[in-house]
């Protein structure tokens, strides 16, 4: 190729008399990508090894579009690094035609009340809604979710967490996801929570769906309550594996399956944890609080709370206490772990501020 350009440029001329222009041409072979690869590096912000892969994946041969799209990025407040991730997740955008395909889209967002940095995120994270139909299914898929959740800043919040409720695939399961629920007879209060708050929830077959409804039901939970939906999030949010690993954690702390049941039912967030975290805390609250395992099981929301904001800060300004000889070393501690935070703060900190001034810092963990 160099030699083809060398004898367009020399006229014809004999380009061995001039060897080093050869060396030097030989070294810098010419790349059909180095544009692309330039332009994605350069405007995108993508690194060298990323805007090799995604050069592969667009044809453009001059700036003219892909700005056209950068800037329109840009002025609908899209920070810079969001704009990097949308790219390299959907390069084939820097083709499109930004009045036609891009513009429309990104306002009609705006008009649902999802713009500027929150809108990037949204489309960072998963940036296929810019590559389908607004009217024939981004739209559609809107006003079905609006049906449910009645207002704009909820259906939002369902975009926010998760876009691909506007997919077709998943609202061909969705709308009878939900009709499984009412049949159940749950409110459409609770569902349009659970759909707000969770609508990953939904995004599975409606064969696995009304499973785990059913598993709920046998579980004797109440469809008109709040917890029934609770539940069904947690069980669809593990597989049945993690779901036996995590029953058995429990099981090795004395808990019988009655109890275990139990406690899912009075308090499902206790098993959004991993096995590890299950454990480490069970130990913590057992051997370091000296709590009773089947008192934890009679208040388990205490698995809920975090080591470090919570457990750890109380503990530790109990211990001090006790080492200023301030509460009996036969406090139930146990106990304590179900005061609120002000309830604590006034018992325990602020009542012992004087005759130990460093428990404040204690509570904070400094």
């Amino acid at each position: 190729m160099f030699r083809f350009i060398c004898n367009k440029v020399f006229l014809k001329q004999d380009i061995n008399k001039y060897p080093s222009l050869i060396r030097f041409l030989s070294n810098y072979p010419i790349n059909p990508n180095s544009f692309r690869v330039s332009y994605l590096i350069n405007s995108c912000g993508l690194s060298e090894e990323k805007a090799i892969s995604v050069s592969e994946k667009v044809q453009f041969q001059t700036p003219t579009k892909p700005d056209l799209v950068l800037n329109l990025f840009k002025n609908h407040d899209f920070p810079d690094t969001h704009i990097s991730k949308i790219i390299e997740k959907l390069p084939k955008l820097l083709q499109y035609d930004v009045d036609k395909t891009l513009k429309p889209k990104l306002e009609y967002f705006q008009s649902l009340g999802l713009s500027g940095p929150d809108l990037a995120k949204v489309l960072s994270s998963d940036p296929l809604p810019l590559s389908i139909s607004l009217e024939e299914q981004i739209k559609p898929s809107v006003d079905y979710l609006k049906s449910i959740l009645q207002t704009d800043s909820n259906v939002v919040s369902v975009l926010k967490r998760s876009v691909w409720v506007l997919m077709e695939k998943t609202q061909k399961s969705l709308a009878p996801n939900i009709e499984v629920l009412q049949s159940h007879g749950v409110p459409d209060s609770n569902i349009s929570k659970l759909l707000v708050t969770h609508p990953r929830s939904f995004l599975r077959s409606v064969q696995r769906f009304k499973e785990i409804v059913e598993e709920v039901k046998k579980m004797e939970a109440d469809p008109t309550k709040y917890v029934f939906c609770k539940m069904f999030q947690r069980l669809a949010s593990m597989s049945e594996s993690s779901k036996e690993v995590k029953f058995g954690v429990f099981k090795k702390w004395g808990w019988s399956d009655d109890m275990i049941l139990s406690v899912f039912k009075a308090c499902p967030d206790c098993f959004a944890f991993s096995e590890s975290t299950l454990m480490m805390k069970m130990d913590f609250l057992v051997h370091k609080m000296g709590c009773d395992p089947l008192l934890i099981a009679k208040n388990p929301e205490v698995l809920t709370y975090s080591m470090e904001k919570k457990l750890v800060p109380r503990y530790s300004v109990i211990q001090t206490l006790m080492s200023n000889g301030l509460v009996p070393k036969d406090l139930n501690k146990a106990r304590l772990l179900t005061l609120s935070n002000q309830g604590f703060l006034e018992k325990f900190v602020t009542k012992f501020e004087n005759e130990v001034p460093e428990l404040v810092n204690v509570y904070q963990g400094k």
